[in-house]
C-alpha cells in the first residue's frame, strides 16, 4: 500500500517545459541488494526557450553514481543534484545527450514507488510520480518520447526479465566475473510517457517453460496489432490463459508463478 500524501495538479498549473525529451535509453542492471540504472536522455530546447535556462529534472532518493553530457564527465560547477531535483545550472542551446547513473535499493523502498521488491518480485510503480524515483527524468504525463530498456540480472537471481515495448533481442551475456551468465532483454517502444515503462524480474518458471509461455505471449502481441480488435486480443489471451494453467497448474513452480489477466 503505497503511503504518499495525495495532491491535486490542475491544468492550469502546467507550462510547457522548457526542454523535450527526444529519446530515452535505460539499461537497468538488477542485483541482490542494490541495483543500477544508466540512462541517456536526448535533450533539446524549445523554440521559446532562453539561453542559458537552466534543466531541471524530477527526482526521489537517488543516489547519483555518475553524469556526463554528450560523453564527457560534468564539472561539478555545472549541475546541482538535490534530493528532489537535478539540475544542469547552464545547458547548451542545442540538442545534447544528458548520461546519468544512479544507485537503488529496491529492498529497502517500502513506499512501493518507482523501483522495488515484493515478495521476491523486483516490479516498478511509476504512477503518478513514482519513475523520479527509477532515474532523473521530467516526470508528468505530457512528455513523450520514445523508450528503448535494456535489463540485465544474474540468471539465479531474475532468469525473466519483462519490459513493455517491442522485443528486439534476448539471450545469455557473460558476466566477466565468474561463470554466471545473464539474462539481457532489450525492448524498445514507441511515443510513451514515463509512466509507461514497466520492468519486472523472478524466478517465475523452468527456463524451457518460461520460453513458451513468452513465445505465447509474443504472438498474442503480433496478431493484436495486426487485427487491432480488443475482443480478438481478449479471446487470444484468455486462450493462452487456459494453456498455460492445463500446462503448469500441476507443477512445482506454480505456487512461485503470479498471472494477472
Amino acid at each position: 500500500m503505497r503511503t504518499e500524501t495525495e495532491h491535486t495538479i490542475f491544468l492550469k498549473d502546467y507550462t510547457p517545459t522548457p526542454y523535450a525529451i527526444d529519446k530515452v535509453e535505460l539499461e537497468v542492471r538488477i542485483g541482490p541488494e542494490t541495483s543500477h540504472v544508466r540512462a541517456l536522455l536526448t535533450v533539446s530546447p524549445r523554440p521559446a526557450t532562453a539561453p542559458g535556462t537552466p534543466l531541471v529534472l524530477d527526482a526521489d532518493e537517488l543516489t547519483l553514481r555518475s553524469i556526463a553530457m554528450d560523453g564527457s564527465p560534468l564539472p561539478l560547477t555545472a549541475y546541482e543534484a538535490a534530493p528532489t531535483t537535478l539540475t544542469l545550472v547552464e545547458p547548451p542551446s542545442r540538442t545534447f545527450v544528458l548520461e546519468t547513473e544512479v544507485t537503488l535499493e529496491p529492498e529497502k523502498n517500502t513506499r512501493l514507488m518507482g523501483f522495488y521488491r515484493s515478495g521476491g518480485t523486483w516490479c516498478t510503480q511509476c504512477e503518478p510520480e513514482g519513475f523520479r524515483r527509477i532515474t532523473y527524468y521530467y516526470d508528468r504525463p505530457d512528455i513523450l518520447a520514445p523508450f528503448k530498456v535494456t535489463m540485465r540480472a544474474d540468471k539465479l537471481l531474475a532468469p525473466v526479465l519483462l519490459a513493455n515495448g517491442n522485443l528486439i533481442d534476448h539471450g545469455d551475456i557473460d558476466s566477466g566475473d565468474g561463470p554466471a551468465e545473464v539474462n539481457c532483454t532489450p525492448a524498445r517502444a514507441h511515443q510513451r510517457t514515463c509512466h509507461n515503462t514497466l520492468k519486472l524480474g523472478r524466478k517465475l518458471l523452468e527456463q524451457e517453460r518460461t520460453r513458451d509461455w513468452m513465445q505465447q505471449a509474443a504472438t498474442i502481441d503480433t496478431q493484436y496489432r495486426a487485427t487491432h480488435s480488443r475482443q480478438h486480443f481478449f479471446d487470444l489471451t484468455t486462450k493462452a490463459r487456459d494453456r498455460w494453467f492445463e500446462a503448469f497448474a500441476s507443477s512445482d513452480h506454480f505456487e512461485d508463478c503470479v498471472l494477472k489477466m
